[in-house]
């Protein structure tokens, strides 16, 4: 039997996730006391939906089920929220038909979420900013895509911080991946180191109710930078985790409100009003406490591939999915290494199976050498490769000679029919493509070595080098001409180049490379440190080869080559030629 809802008297309103305040303390007079999501939103659902449009008159919200009619208060509407809100503890999911009556108690009370949404209780927020927006909710006939909501919705607000236009962003990742994580949106990087400044305040202000741990983990948070896509991190290994008062969690999560409201209070005087940051609350539930946070840097979704961005946020979701066992919170972890790390096993089970049941992956793996190769170990092997790779179809390095042809007579014999004439022909040699691992693991200084031997290399033949940094994002390629530069002068230009930072992620550049068939017949060069594991379904680009970097401990650069070799073997055979210089 469906339930219906019947409000009255009400002042037509959006509940704001910014009125939820996220406890620090549940209760002063009974320290370790869990906090409850239906007292969390009773006061905010008070101020919202129970404010009268006649003074003196009360709202009045009933709620109707066959014969049966019940007179809903703030806190009993608070309590319904909260039962679909917080699952079952055995099952972690809620009974269907309790959740779609709480989405119509929801849908009655706010003025912009609607029922033809068709969304989760979960969804109220989505639902409202939809509504806001004028946009239908994602299903059969409507798709939201990166390339045509994501992407253009933060260029927009690269230029416009509208709080509208924060909506459209919000609600154009809602619609593609629906992530069950509480979020916060930054115009960039800049905005992040705002924020740590403000954490840092809080900090100082609650030193005296923080823990030695906590504050620890507090000042780790200051050594996380946002300029990739996102920073994930999780916070309670599920919705029946406990959290301490003045944890690391409620600290972080309440210094992440109050920052926010400051950025609406700073823009709320123009006009139209505008924000620096906005909240992203994908569920209800992740509001007060959430399990997981995610800090979204706009600036690098307006300046970043969809297929980029695609994988970003489906290992977002993959995450927050994932069974996994509980982790240890005694130190603050990425939510996406540690699904990363989940998935290397998943994925090295699978190869091992994979080779018992096909002799046929069971290829020999050369030895590695011993020592350490040789700068001039690894030119020479750069240098060869680029006398095998031969000519391209089209680069930056033009070469003209002049060729014997029988299509022109001989100027110094005219008359001799045998006699062949010269012309000139135009030849590209292909161009060396640099990529450096700037992941967290590596430094300039590790990639030194190898950037100062591509450019002997360079210099030697006359060919051009383009550069490009990466993580888990790519910077933008850099055209290096090579002509007139020494070696020392190369390194040098590629010292002052900005870099990117993260985690290592080799398929970006792989999809970058085969995407271009220009890139494709660059002699592509990847210096790294091997601390990376394929998908098994993966696909290696072309003419893309490896070279070891300095990272001072050669036995653990051979550990890491040897895992990748062997994991990269089902995807390419030919990969113990492609590392320079070690087989």
């Amino acid at each position: 039997m469906t339930t219906q809802y019947f409000v009255s008297n009400q002042t037509p309103r959006d509940l704001d996730p910014l009125t939820i305040d996220p406890p620090l303390a549940t209760d002063p007079n009974d320290p370790g006391k869990e906090y409850n999501i239906a007292t969390a939103l009773e006061t905010p659902i008070n101020d919202t939906w129970f404010t009268p449009m006649n003074a003196g008159q009360p709202v009045t919200v009933n709620r109707v089920k066959g014969t049966h009619t019940e007179a809903l208060d703030p806190a009993r509407v608070a309590e319904l929220i909260a039962e679909v809100a917080n699952p079952d503890e055995d099952t972690n999911t809620t009974d269907a038909s309790d959740n779609a009556d709480v989405a119509r108690l929801t849908e009655a009370l706010s003025v912009h979420a609607r029922e033809q949404h068709k969304l989760q209780a979960e969804q109220l927020f989505v639902s409202q900013a939809l509504g806001r927006c004028r946009l239908p909710a994602p299903g059969p006939l409507v798709a939201y895509t990166v390339g045509q909501d994501i992407i253009p919705t933060a260029k927009t607000l690269c230029s416009d911080q509208s709080v509208s236009n924060w909506d459209m962003f919000f609600t154009a990742i809602a619609s593609i991946y629906n992530p069950h994580i509480f979020g916060v949106a930054m115009l960039g990087n800049q905005q992040f180191d705002d924020f740590k400044a403000h954490l840092q305040n809080v900090v100082q202000a609650l030193h005296n109710n923080l823990t030695a741990d906590t504050r620890a983990k507090l000042q780790k948070f200051q050594t996380i930078n946002l300029k990739g896509l996102t920073e994930a991190q999780l916070l309670r290994n599920d919705c029946h985790d406990i959290t301490d008062d003045y944890s690391y969690a409620r600290v972080l999560i309440y210094a992440v409100h109050s920052w926010v409201k400051q950025q609406y209070a700073a823009g709320a005087n123009t006009t139209p009003p505008t924000t620096t940051a906005a909240l992203m609350p994908f569920a209800l539930s992740q509001v007060v406490m959430p399990e997981a946070i995610v800090f979204v840097n706009v600036d690098a979704h307006a300046h970043t591939s969809a297929r980029v961005i695609d994988t970003e946020w489906k290992n977002i979701v993959d995450s927050i999915n994932m069974t996994q066992p509980p982790v240890s919170l005694r130190n603050i972890n990425s939510l996406t290494a540690t699904t990363v790390q989940m998935k290397k096993l998943t994925a090295e089970a699978v190869r091992a199976k994979r080779r018992k049941k096909d002799p046929a992956t069971k290829r020999e793996i050369p030895p590695l050498v011993k020592v350490q190769p040789k700068v001039a170990d690894i030119a020479h092997a750069i240098d060869q490769l680029m006398t095998r790779m031969g000519q391209v179809a089209k680069s930056q390095n033009v070469f003209k000679a002049k060729v014997k042809t029988r299509a022109k007579p001989s100027r110094r014999r005219p008359d001799n029919v045998d006699a062949r004439g010269t012309r000139l022909k135009k030849s590209f040699y292909p161009d060396i493509h640099f990529y450096a691992d700037c992941s967290g693991s590596m430094s300039v200084d590790n990639f030194e070595g190898i950037a100062k031997t591509i450019a002997m290399v360079a210099s030697k033949r006359r060919v051009n080098i383009y550069f490009t940094s990466f993580s888990h994002v790519l910077s933008q390629d850099v055209l290096i001409p090579a002509a007139g530069k020494s070696p020392d002068e190369i390194v040098q230009i590629i010292r002052q180049i900005p870099k990117v930072g993260g985690q290592t992620n080799f398929e970006i550049i792989w999809n970058h490379i085969s995407e271009s068939p220009e890139r494709e017949a660059r002699c592509n060069i990847i210096a790294t440190d091997f601390e990376y594991y394929p998908y098994p379904d993966a696909k290696h680009s072309k003419n893309t080869f490896y070279a070891p970097c300095d990272m001072g401990d050669w036995d653990m650069v051979k550990y890491s080559i040897e895992r990748f070799t062997e994991n990269m073997m089902p995807i390419d055979a030919t990969i113990p030629g492609r590392i320079l210089g070690v087989y």
